[in-house]
């Protein structure tokens, strides 16, 4: 039921084709001043929702949770489930800033969120987020008229920035609440990343269960140890070689690969090039 004050504003958001098959873009977006019989129920849209609360209460029913929504938090859903929301308190009001989107590198934007928030669909922004002022201003651009791809383009640079920014918020709540056992480990394959650092060494040397450890590591940090690992020993070995003449094989003892041969195939299975073709591609005279 849409019962929401006359002040409330809808844009609803035609993409052009182009958007819609290189971009994210925005099917609709709103700033409601809902009302206590405001609700929405839906399953099946292809679409992904971030609603903020901006003063009251709401509650999502999502996934088989009840979640609350009080004014600081945001809710992100993929719309293809079954999903309902409404103003918690039939006697009060519920102010969202919201936006329908879709299209390219949403869903791996959400997953990362997913990731963060340990599959939870909700997460508080910081006081000095700046998604409330970021989904103003899809509601202004699209206020004044503007179509076409120029439009396109700025709506999708937002997006952008509001996922990015939401998947933030719920990497700073894990981090905050983050063991210090992760922490310790990430800034230890910070430092020893180019020594024989395995799972199993790690989790010995913080007393824990690998299994624990890589379970609790990539909630928190997004990857495995070993994923962690691999991408740091990647990331020094593209420092060598653009800034040295060393041998591959002598790159990939420094930066801890067992052999070059493994060192060649990890690097072209992420680069899609052999080190060597890397190398002469930023070369520079």
């Amino acid at each position: 039921m849409i019962d929401m004050d006359a002040e409330s504003v809808w844009r609803v958001v035609t993409a052009g084709g182009g958007a819609k098959a290189h971009l994210p873009y925005v099917q609709e977006a709103g700033d409601f001043r809902a009302h206590g019989k405001y609700f929405t129920t839906r399953e099946g849209l292809p679409s992904y929702l971030i609603k903020y609360t901006a003063s009251g209460e709401g509650t999502l029913e999502y996934g088989g949770q009840s979640v609350p929504l009080p004014a600081g938090h945001f809710f992100w859903i993929d719309c293809e489930p079954s999903q309902s929301y409404r103003t918690s308190d039939p006697a009060g009001d519920w102010r969202v800033l919201w936006v329908h989107f879709y299209g390219a590198g949403c869903a791996y934007f959400h997953e990362q969120f997913l990731s963060a928030t340990g599959g939870r669909s909700d997460a508080a922004l910081p006081a000095d987020s700046p998604v409330p002022a970021l989904l103003q201003a899809i509601l202004e651009l699209y206020g004044k008229g503007c179509h076409g791809p120029d439009a396109d383009l700025r709506a999708a640079a937002l997006l952008t920035t509001i996922m990015s920014e939401c998947v933030s918020a719920a990497s700073r709540r894990s981090d905050s609440a983050a063991t210090g056992s992760v922490r310790e480990a990430r800034d230890f394959l910070l430092l020893h990343y180019a020594e024989p650092v395995t799972l199993d060494v790690l989790a010995h040397r913080l007393s824990l269960s690998k299994y624990h450890l890589q379970k609790m590591f990539r909630r928190q940090i997004g990857q495995t140890p070993n994923e962690f690992l691999n991408a740091l020993r990647l990331n020094h070995a593209k420092e060598y070689l653009r800034a040295t003449d060393e041998p591959v094989a002598r790159i990939a003892e420094a930066v801890g690969f067992e052999n070059a041969s493994y060192f060649i195939r990890r690097f072209k299975r992420h680069e899609g090039v052999t080190p060597a073709v890397y190398r002469r591609r930023w070369l520079q005279e």
